[in-house]
């Protein structure tokens, strides 16, 4: 089965993860220029006619999944890290669906499982990108990695969760007056720049706690 470990040793602080997030993504910086790029001219373009609209916010979804793959690659590269030859855009899709689901659940139960769940499983889009395997081993092996590491994962998580939330708050407020067409183009930046940020969380995580003992693991597959 792949993305077998042999059991979760490593550790990683709440420092490490969050001062590592922001080192990753600062190696994508072109990368992520032009993804939000895109994202602002897609939600400008949408917005100026119901004929056109809907066309490219379908292609907009679709594309959503291609680009989040496309910057995952991207990151990996560069912290010579080769991500497996095989593209898996739909099964990214399908990773999204099968763990918003739970994670949905147990946050309107309580906050805090929903928390756990998505710090446990943050690592799932890196192993499916990084190695051999489909969205199932992939979900899994993160669970595995993060034996050990789940409080600061969570932390962490929830750091970036709350400040998105601060700047999604201000940035709203501050375009709240501004004319026609530029709200929906930050709104739709600010939206994206969430999983971006999950998205370098996710690298880190991988890179100090999974890694290493992903080789290991496949050495004796």
């Amino acid at each position: 089965m792949a993305f077998l470990h042999s059991g979760q040793t490593r550790q990683a602080s709440f420092a490490d993860l969050m001062n590592g997030t922001l080192a990753e993504l600062s190696l994508i910086r072109r990368e992520l220029a032009i993804y939000f790029a895109v994202v602002a001219v897609l939600a400008l373009a949408s917005g100026g006619g119901a004929g056109i609209g809907w066309v490219l916010q379908l292609a907009a979804c679709v594309g959503y999944f291609a680009g989040q793959y496309w910057l995952y690659r991207a990151m990996l590269r560069r912290t010579e890290q080769a991500p497996d030859a095989a593209m898996r855009v739909l099964g990214l899709a399908i990773m999204a669906l099968l763990l918003i689901i739970p994670i949905t659940i147990a946050s309107n139960f309580l906050l805090i499982p929903g928390i756990i769940l998505a710090a446990k499983w943050v690592m799932a889009p890196t192993f499916l990108v990084a190695k051999p395997g489909n969205a199932i081993d992939a979900i899994g092996a993160s669970w595995r990695a993060s034996d050990g590491n789940t409080l600061n994962l969570a932390l962490a998580f929830s750091a970036l969760v709350a400040g998105w939330t601060l700047l999604y708050a201000i940035g709203s407020a501050v375009t709240a007056a501004a004319f026609v067409g530029v709200p929906t183009a930050v709104t739709w930046v600010f939206i994206h720049i969430l999983p971006v940020l999950l998205m370098g969380l996710s690298v880190t995580a991988y890179r100090l706690l999974a890694e290493d003992e992903d080789a290991l693991g496949e050495v004796f597959a």
